[in-house]
């Protein structure tokens, strides 16, 4: 019988735990119907070894409902970053590489072969014999990850240690802050680790509402931003739907990666492509990519006329929805009285480069060219009670909108109103 381990050593495992229990939460072995209730145990034990302070539970007639439970205003470091620093490894794992650590601070610098043979001569107690190639192979590793840097030396190539870093010269309140706040926070986090000084001083950072979700997809969003800056294409795999959703399918597709969205109402993160087979673009939902493989180069002047044309579009989003043919015109009047001037520094600041003008004494005019109105609706709703007239090109928005007001407006007086509009 196979043992439980906590380790794991594919992250988009991790990714997907995280992602059941944190994101959409309360989960019950009933909720995991294509699993079996041992799957369902071993995967709340290895998520409980990562945040055993987070976890919490609840009953129901349906059975007790595990889930990650997070107060943003209480946390100063996101903790789902502690997801990449857990690894799964061997003994030799362990020992090959403090050999190799202890072999290069003492040699400086060093070929394969001279690190394998100080190996041998001196780590001769732990009985075990590593070939060559796993050396190489582990030099190499380390190399890409950033823990060694390797020089030409002749025909050779030389390892040795990176440099060490003056903690003194480091800001270290503004790398715990780009921590929290960038999309690649976790290489902020990374930085903080190597923080040894014990009285250098930290500012406390606490935020009313952050998105800590987004870190479950940094692996991803890194691969893409290095495909973009290097104007090479990309094999995406992704899955629609959750792990339990029966109409749940994979696909994989040849894109031209460009640029990085964000959803500024829900935090989810894109990736704005081209779709080499279907000649047009698409967003890809980072949450839902399993896998991202390297393509090939893409022509730089192909590249940039793409990008252009992309960003073009984007001129006329009103978040990451840039599809359509052409863009709608939205109009709303507004009633702002004399001593209401906040809420036309509203418009303007959050009003997506809007046009605002002044048709009446206490009226206002709004409006804007979009591809997709639909997006705009959440943030026109939160003028209710002062919109005079909401005008649409796009008339599904339009009557959505004044469908879902004569919805409140039943809610609120229980009565009926056959048209608002």
């Amino acid at each position: 019988m196979k043992e439980f381990s906590e380790l794991i050593k594919n992250i988009e495992t991790l990714r997907r735990l995280s992602r059941e229990f944190f994101v959409f939460g309360y989960k019950s072995r009933a909720d995991y119907n294509k699993k079996s209730g041992k799957t369902y145990d071993n995967d709340k034990r290895r998520l409980e070894s990562y945040f055993a302070e987070l976890f919490h539970e609840r009953s129901d007639k349906s059975g007790k409902r595990v889930s990650i439970l997070v107060d943003s205003d209480a946390v100063n470091e996101n903790p789902l970053y502690r997801l990449y620093k857990a690894k799964s490894f061997t003994d030799n794992d362990l020992i090959l590489h403090f050999s190799i650590i202890s072999t290069l601070s003492e040699l400086k610098s060093a070929t394969a072969p001279e690190v394998i043979n100080y190996i041998d001569a001196h780590f001769a107690n732990y009985d075990v014999k590593f070939d060559v190639g796993i050396v190489r192979l582990k030099l190499n590793e380390y190399t890409q990850l950033g823990i060694l840097k390797a020089e030409k030396c002749g025909t050779k190539l030389c390892y040795s240690l990176l440099d060490e870093f003056d903690e003194n010269t480091v800001n270290w309140d503004a790398i715990n802050y780009f921590s929290e706040v960038d999309c690649l926070g976790i290489i902020g986090s990374y930085l903080l680790d190597r923080q040894t000084t014990n009285d250098v001083p930290s500012i406390p950072i606490f935020f009313k509402h952050r998105q800590l979700f987004a870190a479950l997809d940094s692996i991803y969003l890194l691969q893409a931003l290095k495909a973009i800056h290097n104007h090479i294409s990309l094999q995406i795999t992704r899955k629609s739907g959750s792990d339990n959703d029966q109409q749940s399918s994979i696909t994989t597709k040849k894109v031209i990666p460009l640029r990085i969205l964000i959803n500024r109402q829900n935090g989810r993160q894109y990736v704005a492509a081209y779709d080499v087979e279907r000649n047009t673009y698409l967003n890809y939902r980072l949450d839902h990519i399993l896998e991202i493989i390297d393509g090939a180069s893409v022509p730089i002047e192909f590249f940039e006329e793409l990008r252009t044309e992309l960003n073009v579009r984007l001129e006329n989003t009103w978040n990451v929805n840039y599809f359509g043919d052409r863009p709608y015109q939205v109009k709303m009047i507004l009633h702002v009285g004399k001593d209401e001037q906040f809420i036309l520094r509203r418009l303007f600041r959050e009003g997506h480069g809007g046009e605002v003008k002044q048709i009446g004494d206490e009226s206002y005019l709004y409006q804007i060219s979009i591809y997709d109105p639909s997006e705009m609706i959440p943030w026109v709703k939160s003028f209710i009670g002062r919109i005079e007239s909401f005008q649409c090109e796009n008339k599904q928005v339009e009557n959505r909108f004044y469908n879902d007001v004569s919805v409140l407006l039943k809610e609120m007086a229980d009565t009926e109103y056959d048209d608002i509009s």
